[in-house]
């Protein structure tokens, strides 16, 4: 099913996962999908330079049971980013190449050499020439398999989980941290919270001063398979945090020295189609970096005590908010929508009568962030004035900077959006 007629030129993962789910409906209780989409736009706003991307369910708060989760249900394709790097009828080669790469991983296919159609094209200098493509003998065989493997078929298990038909393709001993100067660390503003409440990681890559500096993968971000993000359960299970979106690998480096460390945060409390933590007890968390074929650097282990339900007004007036899928979607996706509005009202309404509430700071960057963007994109609804969008954004921000408690990365970005709106700390 292809659609491009509902799409903004410019989108983000929240709107790609609604588009998504206005084609082909909620799936949840389908053994298997019976829908997928590809979804056609002009670039994707956090990366531009992306020529498509493969993404599972959105994040989809109040689901406890890991089963109802729908993995590999559609893919997108840049159309305007591949028209900045091929032209003529290399732009036509590489829309097919991409949207049928992207396919290729719906139906859980992985990375692979040239001239397979699961080969990475947006490095190249020149699109493939499509005629020469095929899929090579191993995909074709697991590809074979997609009427009767959950494995292949869209929606029967996450990416890059091949169950029985998966190979020992993986990296194995590759060094920690060996010779590479760099040190990766995470980190949270507290280590205990209720389940549903939003929960930021804040991820550094620092480099040592013996070092200077140094170039590393511009794939800081669970949705590539470099970065992982590992979860150990109260239990002992352990598991990998679920991206809802996938990104193909590139060329793109970011370059780290000792006096600019490279810093980011991740929505860590809301995966796939569900919460994040689903167990109440204490949690390990770890991450681990792959920057280069022989190196991985492995983070310090956080442990987060998820915190059991109690009597306490606090508790119940927490969940009844943060349950609600317009406040939880816009914390996670920090992004304003129409139908999120009221989302705002009610955490305003939450935080002044709970103010010494330990997800207050979170909050208020989230609202922030997302009522600054609001004010500043073209989606702003004109019977809503945007004096008012622009004050309420900075009331947030500040609060948000004045908290203790909020990580230096994202007080740093409040500070800085406060300057766009004009606004000095």
């Amino acid at each position: 099913m292809l659609d491009d007629t509902h799409l903004p030129s410019i989108v983000t993962a929240d709107m790609l996962h609604g588009a998504l789910e206005a084609m082909t409906g909620r799936q949840r209780e389908a053994a298997k999908v019976t829908h997928i989409g590809i979804l056609l736009a002009g670039e994707y706003g956090p990366r531009p330079d992306f020529f498509g991307l493969m993404f599972d369910e959105a994040f989809v708060p109040g689901s406890s049971d890991p089963g109802e989760l729908t993995p590999r249900e559609g893919c997108a394709v840049f159309l305007g980013a591949i028209d900045r790097k091929r032209q003529g009828d290399g732009f036509i080669q590489e829309v097919q190449f991409t949207g049928t790469h992207e396919l290729g991983h719906v139906f859980n296919q992985q990375h692979s050499n040239p001239r397979s159609f699961m080969a990475v094209s947006a490095d190249r200098m020149s699109p493939f020439d499509v005629g020469s493509c095929a899929f090579n003998k191993r995909e074709q065989s697991l590809l074979g398999q997609c009427s009767t493997s959950r494995f292949i078929w869209p929606g029967g298990s996450a990416f890059g989980d091949l169950g029985d038909l998966a190979t020992n393709a993986a990296v194995d001993g590759a060094a920690a941290n060996s010779g590479t100067g760099l040190t990766l660390t995470i980190g949270t503003d507290r280590d205990a919270f209720w389940p549903f409440e939003p929960m930021e990681l804040d991820v550094t890559i620092s480099c040592s001063r013996a070092t200077r500096s140094r170039d590393v993968p511009d794939m800081i971000d669970p949705g590539y398979d470099a970065f992982t993000i590992w979860i150990e359960e109260p239990s002992g299970e352990r598991r990998r945090y679920r991206s809802p979106k996938h990104y193909c690998r590139h060329k793109s480096k970011v370059r780290i020295s000792h006096d600019k460390p490279f810093r980011r945060d991740i929505s860590i409390f809301g995966e796939s189609g569900a919460f994040t933590f689903r167990r109440v007890g204490v949690h390990r968390v770890w991450a681990q970096f792959q920057v280069s074929p022989s190196n991985v650097l492995h983070s310090n282990l956080i442990e987060l005590n998820v915190l059991a339900p109690t009597i306490r007004d606090s508790y119940k007036a927490a969940k009844q908010v943060f349950h609600r899928h317009d406040i939880a979607q816009l914390l996670y996706y920090r992004r304003l929508t129409a139908e999120r509005l009221s989302a705002i009202s009610s955490l305003d309404t939450f935080v002044s009568a709970f103010p010494r509430a330990r997800s207050n700071a979170t909050a208020h960057y989230a609202i922030g962030r997302s009522l600054e963007d609001w004010a500043s994109s073209r989606t702003t609804r004109s019977d809503t004035p945007p004096r008012e969008i622009v004050e309420a954004a900075r009331h947030h921000l500040r609060r948000a900077v004045r908290s203790t408690t909020l990580g230096d990365h994202r007080r740093e970005r409040a500070e800085h959006a406060l300057l766009r709106l004009g606004f000095a700390r």
